[in-house]
């Protein structure tokens, strides 16, 4: 990969992990202006987020983990012979 490429990979993520870290903080602060609304309020901690944060990365790197070794395990000529 060139550093143009890995910069451009560098970009995309840090956009979309910027983006996760405002809307947890917009979803944080709506979802209590909402539960204060009830009779009996329960409080929303961060761990909530961190914990659905925690998840959402595991997944994504098993994915992405599974999808690196599939592409390594086929053989170059068999996707030479597709083409």
């Amino acid at each position: 990969m060139t550093k143009n490429n890995i910069k451009i990979a560098l970009r995309s993520l840090l956009k979309s992990k910027l983006f996760s870290i405002i809307n947890i903080t917009i979803t944080y602060y709506l979802i209590n202006k909402w539960l204060l609304l009830y009779k009996n309020k329960i409080d929303i901690t961060w761990t909530i987020f961190g914990f659905a944060a925690f998840i959402h990365c595991v997944i994504t790197k098993l994915t992405i983990g599974y999808q690196t070794l599939k592409k390594v395990m086929t053989s170059p000529v068999n996707s030479l012979r597709a083409e």
